[in-house]
C-alpha cells in the first residue's frame, strides 16, 4: 500500500476479531503507511486522541466498537480523516447507508472484507487526502503569500507577483521568464515556483549561465559521454538530468552562447538532451525558469539572442518590480531586516527612528532590496543603541552633503523629496532626564492610540518587529 504523500499515513484497523483484524491489517499495509490494530472501542478512541489517523477501517457494531461513533469522533480531531465500514450483509438498508455517507463515511464493505477491494478504497481515501490538503495549501497561500512564498511585502505591486506564483506553481511543467533588476527577489521567485508546486519533492538545480566557461557550458548543461573529449574521464549527466523531475533555474540566461541557445530551445521543444558524445538523445521531465536583468526583446532586437528561444522562454513572464516602486513595503522590510540582522549579528537592535526610516523612504535603492538589507546589516554592525539612526548609517546614504564631508567618494544623489503630505501623529512629551524605557513606552502607547490598538499597525508604523512590540509591552 503507497500513499501518495511522502510522510506515513495512519491507518487505524479497530476489529474484535483476531483473525480478521490480522487480516485487514496484512491488506493495508506498506512502506508509507503505519498499520494501528486495536480490539476494543477505549483503545480505538485513545489512538484517534494521540495519533492524526488518516484511515479508519472498523464495523459498523461489532463486539464493543461502534463505527459510527468512530467517524464521529475521527472527523472532529482529524477532518481529513476518512473512515470505512464494514457491515455483515443485509445489516444496513439503503437509506441507512446514505444517511451514513452524508454524515462522512468514506464508503462500506460487505464483511467478509475483499482484501483487493479494501486495498483500493484505501487508497483512494488517500490520495483524496492529499488532493484536500493540497487545496487547502494553495487557499491560504492566495489568502497569505508573502509569509509562504519567502517574500515581506504588502503592496499591491507585490500583491500581483504573489498571486501570479501561486497560480504558475500549480502548473509544474510551464515554463517561466522571471525578469527585473538585480536585487529585486527574482532567486526567490524562482524558489517559490518550485517549493510551492508539486515538483517540490524533486531536485532544484541553479545555474548560473555567466559564471560557466563557454567551453564547458554544452557539458554543464547537457553532459558528456566517457572519451567525448580531452578530459572526459567518464560519463557525466547535465544539469538537465540532475533536474529531472524537478526545476531548472537558468540564472542570467541572456548570457547563453548562440550555440548553447540553439540546444536550449530544442530541448525545450523536445524534452530530450543530447550529451555531448551521444549518439542516442536522453528524455527529460524538468520544469524550465529562466532569470534574467536583461531586456531580451532589446537582446532579440541587437542579434544577441534567438528570437524563437525568446518567444518559448517567455511562455508566462513575472516581473520583479523595483524597491523604489514600492515605498510602502520598506517600514515592514526594515522591521524584518532589523530581526534577522540583530540574531545574525547578536547585537541587540530593536527598531530606527522616524528620521532614519524617512532617509531610507527617500532612496532609490538602484540596488534594490538586497541593497536594503545589506544597509540595514551594516547599520545594525556599528549601532550606537538599540534603536538605528541617521548616525549608524553608510555615508554615502545620509546624502551627497554627509558622504562629501568624509573620507568615501560621494554617491550620486538617490534621495527623493520630501512628501508635506505625509501625516504623522502628534508629538509625545520627551523632557530632560526621561529614562529610554520610559520614552519607548510612551511611544508605544501614542502608537497604539494612533492604531486604534492594531498591534500589527503599531509595529509597522514604528518601524520594529511584532515580535519586539510584543515583548516590550509586557516590561
Amino acid at each position: 500500500m503507497m500513499s501518495p504523500s511522502q510522510e506515513r499515513a495512519v491507518i487505524l484497523v479497530a476489529e474484535p476479531e483476531r483473525r480478521v483484524r490480522e487480516a485487514v491489517a496484512a491488506a493495508v499495509d506498506g512502506d508509507n503507511v503505519h498499520v494501528i490494530r486495536v480490539q476494543r472501542q477505549a483503545e480505538a478512541v485513545n489512538c484517534l486522541a494521540s495519533e492524526e489517523v488518516a484511515v479508519v477501517i472498523a464495523p459498523l457494531r461489532g463486539g464493543d466498537i461502534d463505527g459510527a461513533r468512530l467517524r464521529s469522533l475521527a472527523e472532529r480531531l482529524n477532518e481529513n480523516a476518512a473512515t470505512i465500514l464494514t457491515v455483515e450483509p443485509n445489516a444496513l438498508d439503503t437509506d441507512a447507508a446514505v444517511r451514513l455517507m452524508r454524515d462522512g463515511a468514506h464508503d462500506f464493505l460487505t464483511r467478509p472484507v475483499n482484501t483487493a477491494k479494501l486495498r483500493e478504497t484505501v487508497q483512494k481515501a488517500l490520495n483524496q487526502r492529499d488532493m484536500l490538503r493540497e487545496n487547502r495549501s494553495l487557499q491560504a497561500q492566495l489568502e497569505h503569500p508573502s509569509t509562504l512564498l519567502g517574500f515581506t511585502g504588502k503592496s499591491a505591486a507585490m500583491r500581483a507577483v504573489y498571486d501570479r506564483l501561486v497560480r504558475l506553481a500549480a502548473a509544474p511543467s510551464t515554463t517561466v521568464l522571471i525578469t527585473g533588476e538585480s536585487g529585486a527577489g527574482k532567486d526567490v521567485a524562482a524558489r517559490a515556483l518550485h517549493s510551492h508546486g508539486p515538483r517540490r519533492d524533486g531536485p532544484y538545480i541553479p545555474v548560473n549561465c555567466a559564471a560557466v566557461p563557454e567551453t564547458l557550458l554544452d557539458s554543464e548543461l547537457f553532459g558528456h559521454e566517457e572519451g567525448s573529449f580531452t578530459g572526459a574521464s567518464r560519463r557525466r549527466r547535465g544539469r538537465f538530468e540532475l533536474a529531472h523531475r524537478g526545476t531548472l533555474v537558468l540564472d542570467e540566461v541572456a548570457e547563453l552562447t548562440p550555440s548553447a541557445q540553439a540546444k536550449l530551445l530544442r530541448v525545450l521543444e523536445t524534452r530530450e538532451v543530447d550529451r555531448v558524445g551521444s549518439e542516442t538523445p536522453t528524455p527529460v521531465d524538468a520544469r524550465v525558469v529562466a532569470v534574467t536583468n536583461r531586456d531580451l526583446a532589446l537582446e532579440v532586437a541587437a542579434g544577441r539572442f534567438r528570437n524563437d528561444l525568446y518567444h518559448r522562454l517567455r511562455v508566462v513572464t513575472v516581473r520583479m518590480p523595483l524597491l523604489r516602486d514600492r515605498v510602502e513595503d520598506i517600514p515592514l522590510l526594515v522591521a524584518t531586516f532589523i530581526d534577522e540582522c540583530a540574531e545574525s549579528t547578536g547585537r541587540t537592535v530593536t527598531g530606527i527612528t522616524p528620521r532614519a526610516m524617512r532617509v531610507l523612504e527617500q532612496y532609490t535603492w538602484p540596488g534594490n532590496v538586497r541593497e536594503l538589507k545589506n544597509s540595514i546589516e551594516a547599520m545594525t554592525v556599528v549601532a550606537q543603541a538599540e534603536v538605528l539612526d541617521v548616525d549608524d548609517m553608510p555615508e554615502w546614504l545620509r546624502g551627497p552633503a554627509a558622504a562629501r564631508s568624509g573620507d568615501s567618494p560621494a554617491r550620486p544623489d538617490t534621495r527623493r523629496p520630501p512628501d508635506e503630505d505625509v501625516p504623522h501623529a502628534e508629538a509625545i512629551a520627551v523632557h530632560a532626564g526621561m529614562r529610554w524605557g520610559e520614552i519607548e513606552r510612551e511611544a508605544i502607547r501614542s502608537t497604539l492610540a494612533l492604531t486604534g490598538g492594531n498591534k500589527a499597525e503599531a509595529a509597522r508604523v514604528l518601524a520594529i518587529g511584532r515580535r519586539t512590540l510584543f515583548r516590550k509591552i509586557k516590561e
